[in-house]
C-alpha cells in the first residue's frame, strides 16, 4: 500500500443502526404540536402571519425528528417535510378556531368540538381563507424541515472525511 494515499475512510461504510424512524417520527410530531400551537397563538395574538412562523416550526419539527431519530437517509428528511407542513396546517387551523371562538363569544373548546363534529365547516373555512401566500410558507416550512433534519449530520460527516494532505 502507497502510504502517500492513506485514507481515514473504511472501505465499507459503518451501518446505521442507530436510526430509529419511529422516535424520528415522535420527536417530529412533539415538535410539530408545540410549534403549531405557538404558531396559533402568536398569530392570533399579533393578527399577523410572519414567514419566521414557518421557518421556526420547519426549524423545530426538523430537529425532533434529527435528534430522536438520528437517521441519515431520505425518508428522515420526507418526514420532517410532512410534520413541517401538517404544524403548518395545524398551526393556521388553532389560529382560525380561536378567531371563530372569539367572534361567536363561545368557549375555543366548544369552537373545536363543533369543528370536529363538521369536517365540512373545517374544509369551507381554509378554501374561505386560503391565500397563496399559505402555501408559500407551506413551502418554507417543508424546505426548512427536511433541511434540517438532514443536514446537520451532512454536514459532521463531511468534516470528518476532509482528509488533509501531509
Amino acid at each position: 500500500m502507497d502510504p502517500f494515499f492513506r485514507t481515514t475512510e473504511p472501505a465499507i461504510g459503518q451501518l446505521d443502526t442507530d436510526s430509529n424512524l419511529i422516535n424520528g417520527w415522535i420527536g417530529g410530531g412533539i415538535a410539530m404540536v408545540l410549534s403549531a400551537v405557538l404558531w396559533g397563538l402568536i398569530t392570533y395574538y399579533t393578527d399577523f402571519h410572519n414567514k419566521l412562523l414557518a421557518i421556526g416550526v420547519g426549524f423545530l419539527v426538523g430537529l425532533g425528528v434529527r435528534l430522536l431519530g438520528k437517521g441519515e437517509t431520505l425518508i428522515f428528511g420526507l418526514s420532517g417535510a410532512g410534520l413541517s407542513l401538517i404544524g403548518c396546517v395545524l398551526g393556521n387551523f388553532l389560529y382560525y378556531a380561536a378567531l371563530m371562538a372569539r367572534e361567536e363569544g363561545v368557549s375555543f373548546l366548544d369552537t373545536l368540538r363543533m369543528l370536529f363534529n363538521t369536517p365540512t365547516t373545517v374544509i369551507e373555512f381554509f378554501t374561505s381563507s386560503f391565500k397563496i401566500r399559505d402555501l408559500f410558507l407551506y413551502g418554507v416550512a417543508a424546505y426548512v424541515g427536511y433541511k434540517v433534519a438532514l443536514d446537520m449530520e451532512e454536514k459532521q460527516n463531511d468534516n470528518k472525511t476532509e482528509s488533509k494532505p501531509y
